[in-house]
């Protein structure tokens, strides 16, 4: 299994801070019920995916925009019966995490009833305040205490963007952005605004010779070792 090739790696990359651990563990959640219990389906595990493009109208949504309110208790109340919560994506540039969309993720206002969780609007006049998805978010675990949101980081465009980062040379502070970008909330603005996200969705596509000059048996040892930070 995937967890028995980590578990078995011999190679011990320096140690990340407790923070980390629960970054790079997190996207373990999925595989670990399967693994420890083979033919047993996790039925208590009920995970869906948010796309950040869809705030915005376009093909994928039949030209209407989808926004996070549609999962709280006065639309689907899809948010009550979700164990996790999966935002796709953060993008990869420079060896680091980075905001795909920092206007609609963290300064576009939800300024309309009809737009934001449980009506509750933004402020247009305050730059300098979380807007955008990721505050849309932070409302919907406040009503949702059970809600564990995770970070999809990568997607079908980052297949070579992570064959660098995910790198001996780089494994260490790419993740070290990862962290402090998503977990602890450092987005630029007047303050920092931790716990948005609990950790991550790992999505390489793919550690395999599908991209060009890929080499498969580096990018394998690569993303088992990214693993590796915080397991054994």
């Amino acid at each position: 299994s995937v967890l028995e090739m980590i578990k078995s790696s011999n190679e011990y990359p320096p140690e990340l801070p407790p923070v980390a651990c629960q970054f790079i563990r997190a996207m373990l959640l999925f595989l670990a019920p399967l693994c420890l219990f083979p033919g047993h389906s996790p039925a208590q595990i009920i995970d869906g995916y948010f796309q950040g493009q869809n705030i915005y109208a376009n093909v994928s949504n039949g030209g209407v925009p989808y926004y996070p309110n549609r999962l709280d208790s006065q639309h689907s109340n899809a948010a009550s019966r979700l164990t996790y919560l999966i935002y796709a994506f953060a993008g990869i540039q420079n060896n680091a995490c980075v905001l795909n969309d920092s206007w609609g993720e963290i300064q576009k206002p939800f300024d309309q009833q009809n737009m934001a969780v449980m009506g509750q609007t933004d402020s247009d006049s305050d730059s300098g305040t979380l807007k955008g998805i990721f505050h849309q978010f932070q409302l919907l675990k406040s009503y949702n205490p059970n809600l564990r949101i995770l970070l999809s980081i990568g997607g079908s465009s980052a297949g070579a963007a992570f064959q660098t980062a995910a790198s001996d040379a780089n494994r260490y502070s790419f993740v070290q952005s990862c962290v402090n970008l998503f977990i602890n909330g450092e987005y630029g603005l007047t303050q920092n605004y931790p716990n948005i996200f609990d950790g991550v969705d790992i999505d390489w596509e793919f550690p395999a010779p599908t991209i060009s000059n890929a080499n498969t048996e580096t990018d394998q040892r690569d993303e088992i070792l990214l693993v590796r930070f915080c397991i054994g």
